[in-house]
């Protein structure tokens, strides 16, 4: 964790608590988000991957005179790029979704703490999600690891009811299958800093 706390010392130049730098980090193919779910008679996964060097996003790194933050970073994930291994599962994630009317899913990254001991590398957060046109903070488990000098990896993961996004989960056959409400949501991003 040493290694993390140096490496955004060096590569944002923080000197006195309350400042701020700004940055742009791509993320690479090895980055995706995959939402876990289950109904009555099984579970499912629709998957989005990240293409190599998806986008390149702007972000703030600060200090506040202990540690370091990882600020205002909003991912864009368009929704009908999500695979679920098959076409009617599809259909019915990205109509619970409103795909038409809402292209696409954000997560916005705030406020993510490095820690400056071993044990401080698994931490809590809040991150905004918009899904559905509908904004909601949710806790994140998360992990942020350094590659090298100008790569990190942030992992994730959290629990959503999709009824806080005004969603309705699919229900089919006269409701003998329907999908719990409740859903996973695990990340992983792979960024490269420009």
């Amino acid at each position: 964790m040493l290694f993390l706390v140096i490496f955004f010392a060096v590569l944002f130049p923080v000197e006195e608590a309350g400042e701020s730098v700004k940055s742009r980090v791509s993320l690479n193919q090895e980055s995706f988000l995959v939402i876990n779910g289950s109904s009555n008679i099984n579970n499912f996964s629709c998957s989005y991957a990240f293409e190599e060097y998806d986008s390149d996003y702007s972000f703030s790194a600060s200090y506040d005179g202990i540690s370091y933050y990882l600020n205002s970073l909003t991912i864009n994930i368009p929704v009908n790029q999500f695979d679920c291994g098959n076409r009617f599962l599809k259909k019915d994630f990205l109509k619970t979704l409103e795909y038409q009317r809402y292209p696409n899913i954000f997560m916005q990254l705030q406020n993510l703490k490095l820690g400056n001991t071993p044990e401080d590398e698994k931490r809590n957060s809040s991150v905004h999600l918009n899904i559905g046109g509908v904004s909601r903070e949710q806790m994140v488990n998360y992990q942020l690891k350094t590659i090298d000098d100008k790569t990190f990896i942030l992992e994730g993961v959290t629990k959503v009811d999709i009824t806080d996004f005004e969603l309705e989960p699919v229900s089919r056959f006269f409701g003998m299958i329907k999908v719990d409400k409740n859903v996973e949501i695990r990340f992983l991003f792979k960024f490269v800093v420009e």
